[in-house]
């Protein structure tokens, strides 16, 4: 696993923490480096990448970068922002690896995943892990629960379908 997200961040203690609990080999870099965060990847054969949708659009952008310096790579996660659908899709047709998305806070630690299955949908977190109970409700009248299939515009805010 490689570490790019600041430890200060809870991404990157996430990163750090799961690593410890699995057992896994962990790699820290001072920084995220569109050009050499790759080169780290190969390096060290990095199995399960961790980081913020920007660094994934620059590795996506990087037109420079052989897709044969991720091979190693299984599973790229992404949090702590949005993931845009273009770079979750273009992700994995141009590398082979899927792309998914998290989410958590700094006070509940993760809270959902999205399943590896599920590669090809996009604008999701997932579903929540085992344990965690959660709901989606209205932003304009937190009491009123959304059911199954609605969702939430979050910059309109409003339901839909």
């Amino acid at each position: 696993m490689l570490v790019a997200a600041q430890l200060a961040h809870i991404l990157g203690l996430t990163e750090l923490m799961s690593g410890f609990v699995r057992g896994a080999k962990a790699v820290i870099t001072r920084h995220f480096d569109a050009m050499g965060t790759p080169e780290l990847i190969r390096k060290y054969g990095i199995t399960v990448f961790a980081g913020v949708p920007l660094m994934f659009d620059q590795i996506l952008n990087n037109k420079d970068l052989d897709p044969s310096t991720l091979s190693s790579l299984r599973l790229a996660l992404s949090a702590a922002a949005p993931l845009p659908p273009s770079t979750q899709l273009g992700f994995y047709q141009r590398f082979g690896i899927p792309l998914v998305q998290f989410y958590g806070l700094t006070e509940a630690y993760v809270l959902t995943v999205q399943p590896v299955k599920y590669r090809d949908v996009t604008g999701t977190v997932g579903s929540a892990i085992p344990g965690a109970e959660l709901k989606i409700v209205d932003p304009n009248d937190p009491s009123k629960e959304l059911g199954v299939g609605m969702s939430v515009n979050w910059r309109q805010g409003l339901p839909g379908p």
